[in-house]
């Protein structure tokens, strides 16, 4: 059973992700359609759901090492912390590039922080 709060949403966040194969079963991740294609990218799903100001950061490394684990059991591939951070700027781009005036909105700064600093750990800055 595949179950979505918002019906038919195409991408992932938080509140609309729920996917159970059964009652007695653990959740699996989703991939939402924020990936390109039949070659979607689960980490700009991950980032999607993990993204955020208010998301305390061990809560978001448990979410990327269970993410990690069921994707991957025997061992992520090397380029993984790169691929994530390269969809978290995606992400920060998308969002920040939705409308112009979100760009300048007070509750959209703290897209600014984490988009440096993810430029940063990539080496781009």
């Amino acid at each position: 059973m595949v179950q979505a709060a918002a019906g038919g949403a195409t991408e992932c966040h938080s509140w609309r992700i729920l996917r159970q194969d059964h009652p007695d079963s653990k959740p699996k991740p989703v991939h939402c359609g924020l990936g390109i294609g039949r070659h979607r990218r689960g980490e700009i799903d991950l980032a999607a759901l993990t993204e955020g100001k208010h998301w305390p950061v061990e809560i978001v490394r448990q979410c990327v090492r269970e993410y990690l684990r069921s994707r991957w059991p025997d061992g992520a591939p090397a380029g993984f912390a790169r691929t994530l951070d390269a969809a978290r700027i995606y992400l920060h781009f998308r969002w920040l590039g939705e409308r112009p005036d979100w760009t300048v909105r007070e509750k959209s700064f703290w897209r600014y922080d984490h988009l440096r600093a993810a430029a940063e750990r990539l080496g781009l800055l």
